[in-house]
C-alpha cells in the first residue's frame, strides 16, 4: 500500500531536478571576449603633400604703354589698398586732358548755340545734328583723355605684399606688361592634389578637423577651411588640384612656398573590426551583438575590406562578440571574459 507514495515522491524529485536544471541553464552566462566598436572608428585620415601659396595675389600692369617713371616700393614692401605702387610719365596724357577739355568746352557751346537756334528755325537740323554729334564725340575724348591720365597710375588692390618686381625705373613698358606682384599676407592657401582613386571618397560635409603641418614648423598643425578641388584632372597625373585656406598667425613667419602636408579626417560608414569576431554561414557574415540585457544577437554584416576588416553594418558603441564566435548561439548570455590573477 506504500508504493504510490514512493511513486509520487520520485516524480517530485525528478520534477524539482529539471527546473532546478531548466532554472541553471537560463541563468548561465557564457564569458567571452568583447569588443566595444569605439567612437570615431570609423575615420579614415589622409595625408597630401602641399605647398603655400598667397590666399590672394595680382599680377600688376599699366593699361597703356609709356616710360616708366617712378617705382614707389621695394619687394617685401607691405602696402595698404589704393596706396600707389608705380607711375609712368604723365605730362604727355595731361597735355591730352588740356586739349580734350578745350575742345569739349568749345563743342559744348556750339552745341548750346545751335540748340537755340535750331528753335527758332534758323539752323537747319543737318547743322544742330552735326553740333550734336561733334559735342558728343569731344565729351567722349575728354573721358578717355582723363581715364588714360588715371592709367598712368598703379594702385594696390588690397592690403599686401609686394613679392615680385619685374622692371626697372625709365624702361618703356608696354600695356599689359607685368609691373609687379601685389600678394596678401593676412590669408594663406595650401594647395595639393587628390589621386582620383581617392576622390570619391571625398565628401566636403564629412570631413572633419583638416589640418596642415609644415616642415619649417612641424609641432605646429593648422586648421584649414574652405575645400576647393577642381573640376577637371591633370591628365599628366590624374590627380585634381585641391586648395583649402588659413589665416596666417602673426606670431610665426610663414611665407608661401613652404612646404607641408595636408591631413584630412573623412568619415566613412565602414567600421574596422576584430578579425575573429566575424564569420560566415550559407555565403553570408555576421557578428554576434550583445544587447543591453547580455544576450548575443547574430547581426548581419557586409565585409568590404576582408583585409582592413572594413565593414557595414554596425554603429558606434556597440558590443560585440570578439573571439569564441563559433560557441555562441542566438539569445546565449555572454559577458566579458576577466583573466584570473596567476593565469
Amino acid at each position: 500500500m506504500k508504493t504510490p507514495s514512493i511513486t509520487l515522491i520520485i516524480a517530485l524529485s525528478l520534477i524539482s531536478g529539471c527546473s532546478k536544471d531548466d532554472h541553471m541553464e537560463s541563468s548561465y552566462s557564457r564569458p567571452v571576449k568583447l569588443h566595444t566598436i569605439p567612437a570615431n572608428s570609423n575615420v579614415n585620415v589622409r595625408e597630401f603633400p602641399a605647398f603655400l601659396d598667397a590666399g590672394q595675389k595680382t599680377i600688376m600692369s599699366f593699361r597703356i604703354p609709356g616710360q616708366l617713371d617712378q617705382i614707389q616700393v621695394k619687394s617685401g614692401d607691405q602696402v595698404l589698398k589704393g596706396e600707389t605702387l608705380a607711375l609712368l610719365k604723365s605730362d604727355e596724357h595731361s597735355l591730352f586732358v588740356e586739349q580734350a577739355q578745350a575742345n569739349y568746352d568749345l563743342a559744348k557751346v556750339q552745341h548750346q548755340r545751335a540748340a537755340k537756334l535750331r528753335k527758332g528755325n534758323i539752323v537747319s537740323e543737318q547743322d544742330f545734328e552735326e553740333a550734336l554729334a561733334t559735342y558728343l564725340s569731344a565729351k567722349s575724348n575728354l573721358e578717355q583723355a582723363k581715364l588714360n591720365l588715371s592709367y598712368t597710375k598703379l594702385y594696390a588692390p588690397f592690403d599686401g605684399q609686394i613679392s615680385i618686381i619685374h622692371v626697372e625705373n625709365h624702361e618703356y613698358i608696354n600695356q599689359e606688361q607685368m609691373v609687379l606682384n601685389v600678394q596678401s599676407t593676412d590669408l594663406l592657401k595650401a594647395e595639393f592634389y587628390i589621386p582620383a582613386s581617392v576622390l570619391h571618397e571625398l565628401n566636403a560635409g564629412d570631413i572633419s578637423h583638416p589640418t596642415l603641418k609644415l616642415s619649417a614648423f612641424p609641432e605646429q598643425s593648422f586648421a584649414l577651411h574652405k575645400l576647393e578641388i577642381d573640376s577637371e584632372s591633370d591628365p599628366s597625373t590624374n590627380t585634381y588640384k585641391a586648395t583649402m585656406t588659413f589665416p596666417n598667425p602673426d606670431t610665426l613667419n610663414i611665407m608661401p612656398g613652404m612646404s607641408g602636408n595636408v591631413e584630412l579626417a573623412m568619415k566613412s560608414e565602414t567600421l574596422q573590426l576584430p578579425e575573429a569576431s566575424y564569420f560566415q554561414e550559407n555565403g553570408q557574415t555576421f557578428v554576434w551583438k550583445v544587447t543591453s540585457s547580455g544576450q548575443a544577437k547574430k547581426v548581419e554584416i557586409d565585409v568590404i575590406n576582408s583585409a582592413q576588416s572594413l565593414a557595414f553594418g554596425l554603429n558606434e558603441h556597440d558590443v560585440i562578440v570578439a573571439s569564441g564566435v563559433r560557441d555562441i548561439t542566438e539569445g546565449m548570455k555572454v559577458h566579458q571574459w576577466v583573466k584570473e590573477r596567476g593565469l
